[in-house]
């Protein structure tokens, strides 16, 4: 009888640790980062800096009040297309990262006023950022 029990018991156990794993790894992207994902939006600062990523989790792009992302020295080759979904953003640090060129659709970003980047990138098109007229790029070496 005390063995069954014993059973019974480090069965719970296990389901309950299981349960709760399974459910991070579910929310869990190829960077290895998790999110709440029922408070997404009430998320207005992030810092990704030195996180040795190459990818942003989608749900970063699901913080609609966002307004500082700090996703600075990291293995980053593009930036999403969907960074135009963070319509609140103000500051976004780029820098540090293998990033030679910017969407189109940082254009959208009308509240940003302040994007940093690597010195050498000034050196690529940046036409994208002529049309953010209210932000200040500042380059850093």
């Amino acid at each position: 009888m005390k063995k069954n029990i014993f059973i019974i018991l480090i069965v719970l156990v296990w389901n309950i640790f299981y349960t709760d794993c399974f459910s991070q790894v579910n929310s869990a992207k190829s960077s290895g980062l998790f999110f709440d994902t029922q408070n997404l939006s009430s998320i207005t600062e992030l810092n990704l800096s030195l996180k040795d990523i190459n990818t942003l989790p989608v749900e970063v792009f699901e913080m609609k009040n966002l307004h500082i992302l700090d996703i600075s020295n990291n293995y980053l080759n593009a930036v999403p297309v969907e960074i135009k979904n963070l319509k609140e953003l103000k500051v976004l640090m780029l820098y540090g990262n293998n990033i030679y060129e910017l969407p189109l659709e940082i254009s959208r970003l009308k509240f940003l006023k302040e994007i940093y980047l690597d010195y050498y990138i000034w050196c690529y098109r940046l036409e994208e950022l002529r049309t953010l007229t209210n932000a200040r790029i500042i380059l850093v070496q």
